[in-house]
């Protein structure tokens, strides 16, 4: 093993025989080895063109070692001692083909590059023992100079890191996994710019210890292996990258960035998670699992989330805010044991919020596009907006302290209704669909206005069906020979489809034909008809929605509307101007088998005075 001696002084070139204890600079064969103080005082040394060894070790040497030039290794081990003084940019370059090799720097600084030539097919790895402190760590084999890791042709390299492996810039490496143990921390100082993308995989297999991991944009795969980790500051994704952090895990705060495609391989756990930070980008949560944030929610950027099947879940007390307009797809869980404050958000979405804390609303507002899924019992939203034709299921009563807008037509389905303080329509050509028996309740003033006879504003029920029908005279069973009710039949209600009702079933008023049981025809009806039959005919099947304004603060502003099979019975009744209900004998009825809507005309009778001062 030829030791560096000095003895060729002043002579310190490391090319000189002499200043070698073997009387020749070592080959690519033979390690080189650094201890103590040279003879003669000459402990300093001066890499050469052409300088090899196999391995180098600096350990107990205390003098400079000037690398003017690159020196060649063909071994496995660099060990930078304790004491060693290092300048010049030649650095280090392994050319091997071997596939292990070891850098231990003893928290030494280190300011030159490290350049790995693959010889060999094998894949490479590298074990950086005792804190590295680079600039640039590369895999594509491209050298800017200065304080760089370079690798080329690395296919399936990996690098384990025992204690800290600090790059300071830009990592690209494609093809490589990061393998953290013992302690280790990785990448301390946050990327000074986006260039700064890990597209590795970083793998934690940390034992019992502690693995941290901070300032990292990591645009490939972050794996938990085994044991403890404790993972602070903060981790920034760019571009695709996956997680598999299941519990006890806990990220302090992840930032995505840029366009990506976030795939979730556990749940993980994170106290605060910016979705979309950069203006215009966007990303797509996917793999199933949850994103679990025990504190705030930020979604910025226009369009910020474009779907996937991974799921938000508010477990701890935030907020979710946004930044912008922006959209999310993604389904989103509210369970919560505090107080989660909203702001505005545009939702496409399935919201599911398990009422075990409390969420405030403010004065925010969220805007529903077509998709929407809205479990949100216990939830009291500020403000609403539906999007023109969307379509919005709701499965727990949709508490709206506000206004809920139509930005024009609109379905709702699902199991529940709203309850709002005012409902504007869409208006004019818009048709708003509520769900067959549910209810629908404003507390405070509905708006609903079309422009002309000609351009309604329309209010129906979910449930409507053309039928061919008749009923004898003082029946109770009604014969349907054209169409048929979707079973159960119970509560459909026979009426008109676009004229007044023929006397047979006008003399009824208020009460309607209303089925009570029958899976076929013919179907038997809650009251037979009277004396009078109903020829057989067009008529329309129907099951009612209730839409109630309520009697305390409630008001309409409602004029040239079209209403099938809504009901308003125990709220206020609601005149609509220049509508006409069915059993008047008007041929352009308006208002289809409802109860407490009619038209807004003057009594029969009634005196108009004016006034002149």
């Amino acid at each position: 093993m030829p030791t560096w001696t000095g003895n060729a002084f002043p002579n310190s070139n490391w090319s000189t025989g002499g200043n070698w204890d073997t009387g020749s600079a070592p080959t690519l064969a033979q390690p080189a080895l650094f201890t103590g103080v040279g003879l003669n005082g000459n402990q300093n040394v001066t890499i050469t063109a052409g300088a090899t060894c196999s391995n180098i070790d600096f350990t107990g040497y205390s003098g400079t070692a000037n690398f003017a030039n690159s020196l060649n290794i063909r071994g496995t081990g660099v060990n930078l001692g304790t004491t060693a003084i290092f300048s010049g940019a030649g650095g280090i370059t392994i050319n091997n083909g071997v596939s292990a090799a070891s850098f231990t720097s003893n928290n030494r600084p280190w300011g030159m590059p490290i350049i790995y030539n693959q010889n060999g097919t094998g894949g490479l790895v590298h074990t950086y023992f005792n804190n590295w402190d680079v600039t640039d760590f590369r895999t594509d084999g491209a050298n800017s100079g200065g304080n760089n890791i370079v690798i080329a042709a690395s296919a399936g390299a990996t690098i384990t890191i025992t204690n800290t492996l600090n790059i300071r810039n830009s990592v690209v490496a494609p093809t490589m996994t990061f393998i953290a143990t013992n302690n280790a921390q990785i990448f301390s100082n946050p990327f000074s710019s986006a260039a700064g993308n890990l597209t590795a995989t970083i793998q934690i297999n940390s034992g019992v210890n502690t693995v941290t991991l901070s300032g990292l944009n990591l645009s490939g795969s972050l794996i938990w292996i085994s044991g403890l980790m404790n993972v602070v500051n903060t981790l920034t994704l760019f571009g695709s990258s996956s997680l598999n952090l299941p519990a006890p895990i806990l990220m302090n705060n992840i930032i995505q960035n840029g366009n990506t495609i976030l795939t979730l391989l556990s749940d993980v756990n994170c106290n605060n998670f910016n979705y979309g930070n950069n203006s215009g980008s966007t990303l797509s949560l996917t793999g199933g699992f949850r994103m679990k944030i025990r504190g705030n929610l930020l979604v910025s950027s226009p369009s910020a989330i474009t779907g996937g099947t991974g799921i938000l879940s508010m477990i701890g007390t935030g907020s979710i805010s946004t930044v912008g307009n922006p959209r999310l797809n993604n389904a989103l869980e509210t369970n919560t044991l505090g107080t989660i404050t909203l702001f505005s958000l545009n939702f496409s979405s399935t919201w599911t919020h398990t009422p075990t804390g409390t969420v405030l609303g403010g004065s925010s507002i969220i805007t529903l596009y077509s998709g929407a899924v809205m479990n949100t019992a216990g939830i009291n939203f500020f403000s609403i907006i539906v999007i023109n034709g969307a379509s919005i299921t709701i499965n727990s009563l949709l508490s709206i302290s506000s206004n809920l807008t139509l930005n024009g037509g609109a379905s709702f389905a699902g199991t529940a209704g709203w309850a709002t303080l005012n409902f504007t329509h869409g208006g004019a050509t818009f048709i708003c669909t509520l769900q067959a028996g549910n209810t629908y309740t404003v507390n405070g003033i509905f708006t609903m206005n079309g422009t002309s006879s000609a351009s309604r504003a329309v209010l129906q029920s979910s449930d409507a069906v053309a039928v061919t029908a008749f009923i004898n005279a003082s029946s109770n069973q009604l014969n349907v020979t054209a169409g048929s009710p979707v079973n159960p039949a119970a509560g459909y209600v026979l009426g008109s489809t676009s004229t007044a009702l023929p006397p047979a079933l006008n003399d009824l008023l208020p009460d309607r034909p209303t089925i009570l049981s029958g899976s076929a025809s013919p179907y038997t009806l809650v009251n037979a008809i009277g004396t009078t039959a109903l020829a057989s005919g067009s008529y329309t099947l129907g099951k009612k929605a209730i839409f109630i304004v309520t009697n305390g603060t409630g008001s309409t502003n409602v004029s040239y509307v079209t209403t099938r099979d809504i009901d308003s019975n125990g709220g206020i009744t609601i005149l609509a101007f220049g509508s006409y209900s069915d059993q008047i004998g008007n041929p352009t009825a308006n208002l289809f088998r409802t109860l407490n809507w009619g038209p807004l005309i003057a009594p029969s009778g009634s005196a108009y005075f004016t006034f002149v001062n």
